[in-house]
């Protein structure tokens, strides 16, 4: 039973039906609003159609969103790196990142420094660094990119290791090959320079004559880069080594003002290092390269200096 009002219209609002489906609902409360009060006719009809359309979905918020932190996402597709919220924390980012590069460049200047010092100092007075017992710290210089991709992987290099051994076994056997291999693919330790250098002028050795292009390339970065661990690395056997190999490798291929100036730098080298008096002794103990060294070791000297000194006069003849 339908309530009877006074008023004749609001009993006619409340008993008739929508005349179309287009009529929404709350429409009758609406007119009988406009009834009572037509001031507010308007302001109802908004907030009802407000309140009554539906609801969009709830935006998704995560933890950080709840603690009022920022979030960063990609805005492109496939951009894996979140995009900066900020150009000021990029600056900043980039000012740190610079600031922390420069600070690392000064601290390898200052131990270039020292190094250089010590050099000079063990070099006029080798036999205090020998009764000593004194050692030069090594500086841990970076690998080139184009070295690496010339050597290729571990097992590259022992499979042209052993090859270059096996040519030159009958008439340059100055290398000793398992000390050469133990370095070469030891795992824990990064490649030193001076023996990456040695496996690069192998490589140059094996390469065969029918790629005049692949050799020159090779040849102009071993050159470059045995300058540069001449100037920046200790003085040691493999860069003895690796000269010998590069001169003979311009002794072949006619090269010879290259290889003039590279047996000269080799036999300068050796007797800065000492190893014009590795044959005054029976054991090789006068030569100050030989300190603390193995019998194979100083065995192994002892043929990079004979290397040196026969090519020396193969090419002065």
């Amino acid at each position: 039973m339908r309530p009877q009002h006074r008023n004749p219209e609001m009993t006619e609002v409340f008993t008739a039906r929508p005349k179309s489906a287009n009529n929404k609902p709350g429409s009758c409360l609406v007119t009988a609003l406009a009834i009572i009060h037509p001031h507010v006719t308007t302001t109802a009809s908004a907030t009802m159609s407000t309140s009554l359309q539906p609801t969009g979905r709830a935006r998704a918020s995560c933890f950080h969103c709840r603690d009022n932190l920022e979030c960063r996402y990609p805005q492109r597709r496939g951009q894996k790196a979140a995009s900066p919220i900020d150009d000021t924390l990029n600056i900043e980012d980039t000012a740190t990142r610079s600031s922390d590069t420069n600070y690392h460049e000064a601290i390898q200047s200052e131990k270039a420094k020292e190094l250089r010092n010590a050099r000079a100092i063990r070099f006029l007075a080798p036999d205090l660094f020998r009764d000593l017992h004194l050692q030069l710290s090594r500086m841990e210089w970076d690998m080139p990119a184009e070295i690496e991709a010339q050597l290729g992987g571990r097992l590259q290099m022992q499979d042209t290791t052993k090859s270059f051994l096996e040519l030159t076994k009958s008439w340059m056997p100055i290398i000793n090959g398992k000390r050469h291999l133990a370095a070469v693919l030891n795992p824990l330790a990064p490649l030193p320079r001076p023996t990456a250098l040695l496996a690069l002028c192998m490589k140059l050795c094996c390469l065969p004559i029918d790629k005049p292009e692949e050799k020159r390339v090779l040849y102009d970065l071993v050159k470059r880069f045995y300058a540069e661990v001449e100037a920046q690395e200790d003085s040691c056997v493999q860069v003895m080594q690796s000269a010998v190999f590069i001169a003979v490798f311009e002794m072949g291929d006619a090269i010879l003002p290259a290889a003039h100036l590279t047996i000269g730098a080799l036999v300068r080298y050796g007797m800065a290092m000492g190893m014009d008096r590795i044959n005054q002794d029976v054991l090789g103990k006068d030569c100050g390269a030989t300190a603390g060294a193995s019998w194979a070791d100083i065995e192994e000297m002892r043929r990079v200096w004979w290397g040196a000194l026969i090519l020396d006069r193969l090419l002065a003849a």
